[in-house]
């Protein structure tokens, strides 16, 4: 401290208007007090005294003249600057006390070392220190309304020691205690003022007064008897742990508000989660089918129909372009290198019999390279064979699903079936498929092409197919096996162009993208309604942060008052609503494993989780918490420190 006043007022005063009424509180006050002073202000109500002490303890300012604090002009200090003068320098005892109801008694009386940028550990035991000053050590972890009014004021009295201020502001400090309490309170200033520190009691009782070395007598705004300097020290630093603590103590005290506040959030990022999986999961099932029937696989359809009458087009698949020569001339090597195996399929819909047991299946003509090309696996029996083919032979190889349907008990290989009074004998029974879930791949029977031409279907051109599968050499391939067999079927049919060719060639990528349209249809307009309920969510964070400032004005005035400056009421409030949407995010992404749980066992539908897709869900939900709580953070840092504490 310096030789000059700790306070010194020249010329004060203060005018409170409210629209064209003007109330002037200070009328011209000019004053000194003097380092070590114990002064007690005493006026009765109205004349001024607490308007004067709001202005000594730069909760207010002047409408004009000139206040010094420890030789520094008031008017010059920022907001920021300001928050530190009160936070190192002034001790402040409120009437009302002005305790945080939900923290403890030494949580309390560390709040102005938070903003004072301590260390917690430290915090602590200079908290605990100040409540043993003031004989409160054994109801430390009381919390306000386990107290009297009494242990309350002494809890109040601690919190302004504890920063070891050189200037402690007194407003009333005994108007709600009895007389013992009062004593207690009035012997607590009066050590604190042995120990040099400079006390300035505002009071309407003037047996409190005389308690004091000396008194100013103020009434109707001015001083009856006219009548010292702070050095404002570097910004403290409030550390972000100190900001999450305060903030989740505030959102777990009012925790029905905060779950309400949440479940706008939780239902969007619950959305976007199984959304992104329903999605992932189609794509995943279609993906599985694909690489079972293998990646280098070509699939050749017949083209369309014209009806030369009608001039009415048929769609692709209608018109029978495709033959047995065909197949034969793409697996000739000579004219496609690439190509490893053909098979050329005819398949109709068919029901098979055994005994008084029929089952409707998809009827398949093919060769015995129908194996190879389709990586196809024989678990009992044997896949047809060339002498099969040659001989038309009444045989047929089941699929999984169609053997169990024909024969429950199993015993398939080696029984007989009847198609349209055809006995066949099944010779063996195909491998399961199990991605392919509700796909024909499971569901069918192959017969020799011979015998589907010759002894069971038959038609009108019996050397048609339904399509002919090409498989490449590899993956590498693919795309020089997809050219070698377009001209080599361009060539056969006579056709000059290809966009007049009587036939397509589909790869299973080409199948993969249009199976997968409709999922990602389905998937942005799923997206599109999870973003609505994150929007919802978002304005609901933004109205309980609004109705929370509103709640917490004197709070949020008590807070300044002990040093904190608007940068971190500002942060307080938005780690607040920073930790609503990430509490609301991370639950969200819970709901969304136990979706991805159940769903699959309720609709038969597989669901893909994606971790990227539940970080950013996250990042999404705190990045809301923080866009809406932007406004009602800003409001609560813009309240002045005298408005917020005279708000009821």
């Amino acid at each position: 401290m310096s030789a000059l006043p700790v306070i010194e007022l020249v010329d004060v005063g203060k005018t409170y208007r409210s629209g064209s009424l003007e109330v002037e509180a200070l009328r011209g006050i000019s004053l000194t007090i003097d380092e070590g002073e114990f002064v007690a202000v005493v006026g009765p109500s109205g004349s001024g005294k607490s308007t004067l002490m709001h202005i000594l303890g730069c909760l207010d300012t002047p409408t004009r003249g000139q206040f010094h604090l420890a030789g520094e002009d008031v008017a010059s200090l920022d907001e920021n600057q300001l928050a530190d003068v009160r936070n190192r320098h002034i001790g402040f005892v409120f009437q009302q006390f002005n305790l945080l109801a939900y923290l403890s008694a030494w949580r309390n009386v560390e709040l102005p070392l938070v903003y004072a940028g301590i260390d917690r550990h430290e915090r602590r035991e200079r908290a605990l220190a100040a409540l043993d000053q003031v004989g409160l050590a054994d109801r430390a972890g009381h919390k306000p309304g386990e107290l009297s009014g009494g242990q309350q004021q002494r809890v109040a009295v601690a919190r302004a020691l504890v920063t070891e201020p050189v200037l402690i502001l007194a407003d009333e400090p005994t108007g709600n205690l009895d007389s013992v309490s009062t004593d207690d309170a009035l012997a607590l200033l009066a050590d604190l003022h042995a120990t040099g520190r400079t006390i300035v009691l505002i009071t309407h009782e003037h047996e409190v007064a005389q308690k004091a070395g000396r008194t100013i007598q103020i009434r109707d705004g001015r001083v009856w008897t006219p009548e010292p300097a702070l050095t404002v020290a570097g910004s403290p630093v409030v550390t972000w742990r100190d900001l999450v603590r305060t903030a989740t103590e505030a959102v777990r005290t009012h925790r029905l508000r905060s779950a309400l506040t949440m479940l706008g959030i939780l239902i969007g990022i619950t959305a976007v989660i199984l959304t992104v999986g329903l999605g992932n999961g189609a794509k995943a099932q279609v993906r599985d089918q694909i690489d079972e029937l293998g990646t280098n696989l070509l699939v050749v359809s017949p083209g369309s129909t014209t009806d030369s009458s009608t001039g009415v087009r048929g769609g692709f698949g209608t018109s029978s372009t495709l033959t047995v020569q065909d197949a034969d001339a793409l697996a000739s090597s000579t004219v496609a290198p690439d190509i490893q195996a053909v098979a050329a399929t005819a398949a109709s819909s068919a029901s098979l019999t055994n005994g008084s047991t029929n089952w409707t299946t998809t009827l398949t003509g093919t060769t015995e390279s129908w194996q190879e090309v389709r990586s196809r696996e024989v678990t009992t029996g044997r896949f047809l064979s060339q002498a099969d083919e040659d001989d038309a032979a009444a045989v047929v190889v089941l699929g999984p699903d169609t053997a169990d349907e024909l024969f429950p008990n199993g015993g398939a290989v080696g029984s007989e079936v009847t198609y349209d009074g055809t006995t066949l004998t099944v010779i063996g029974v195909l491998e399961e498929l199990s991605s392919s879930e509700e796909t024909t791949n499971n569901d069918l029977a192959i017969v020799p092409a011979s015998t589907y031409s010759q002894r069971l279907v038959g038609g009108t051109s019996r050397d048609s197919v339904s399509s002919i599968y090409v498989k490449a050499t590899s993956e590498a391939t693919l795309s020089a096996a997809y050219q070698e067999a377009e001209s080599t079927l361009l060539n056969l049919h006579g056709i000059t162009a290809a966009t007049d060719a009587d036939f397509t060639i589909a790869t299973q990528e080409s199948i993969l993208t249009a199976a997968t349209s409709v999922d990602k249809t389905m998937t942005v307009m799923l997206g599109g309604i999870a973003v609505i309920s994150l929007l919802v969510g978002g304005i609901g964070v933004m109205n309980i942060m609004l109705v929370s400032v509103t709640e917490r004005i004197r709070e949020i005035g008590l807070r300044k008052a002990l040093g904190a400056r608007p940068t971190f009421i500002r942060r307080q409030f938005l780690v607040e609503a920073s930790v609503l949407g990430l509490a609301g995010g991370l639950l969200g992404v819970g709901f969304g494993l136990v979706g991805a749980v159940v769903l699959p066992h309720v609709t038969d539908t597989r669901v893909v989780l994606s971790l990227t897709a539940s970080v950013a869900a996250i990042a999404m939900a705190i990045g809301i918490g923080v866009l809406f709580g932007v406004y009602p953070a800003s409001r609560a840092a813009r309240l002045a420190p005298i408005d917020a504490l005279r708000n009821e």
